[in-house]
């Protein structure tokens, strides 16, 4: 097992939703209702994790009268979780890249969201070959631990599926051939 995956087995779903928060607009002051509203935390829990980010001198807190503010320490540590917990969107990232390169594929698209260590993708395209596919997934599951659970569809098929409401779930294209 690579080092970033074990770090990735100690964090918590809700600690990383957290610290998202952070990373993606780490100038930016936060009360603890938008933190726990972009997390999708209750504000306890959302309180409960930034106490012990607090601790570990992730997090800092401005208090202003009686309002609490909570910023990242923006130091080396800050800029190490930054990089780890980014890369699991580079694993997704490095393998849309190398998908898109499997002929006939013309559209690739995440169904749903990503997890920690997998995603739900749709292929879409005419005569895309099954077997490129199925050594990519083996690849990605071998060497980084990343399930990529695919669906191969046509363009035809994809619109009508989507049209009678099969594919309600949150859908973000990943890759249109031009």
């Amino acid at each position: 097992m690579e080092r970033w995956e074990v770090l990735n087995s100690l964090f918590d779903h809700k600690k990383i939703a957290l610290l998202q928060q952070f990373f993606q607009e780490p100038e930016k002051t936060w009360y603890l209702n938008e933190l726990s509203k972009g997390a999708r935390l209750a504000p306890a829990t959302a309180l409960r994790i930034l106490r012990q980010l607090i601790s570990l001198e992730l997090v800092l807190v401005d208090e202003v009268a009686r309002m609490k503010l909570y910023r990242p320490n923006l130091d080396e540590n800050f800029q190490f979780l930054t990089a780890f917990l980014q890369q699991e969107r580079q694993i997704l990232a490095d393998f849309v890249k190398q998908a898109s390169t499997i002929e006939g594929v013309t559209q690739i698209i995440l169904h749903g969201k990503a997890a920690k260590n997998r995603a739900n993708i749709m292929l879409i395209g005419d005569r895309i070959n099954p077997q490129a596919v199925k050594e990519l997934l083996g690849e990605y599951k071998e060497k980084h631990g990343f399930t990529v659970s695919d669906l191969t569809l046509t363009k035809e098929q994809f619109d009508q599926m989507t049209a009678m409401g099969l594919y309600a779930a949150e859908k973000r294209i990943l890759f249109t051939r031009p």
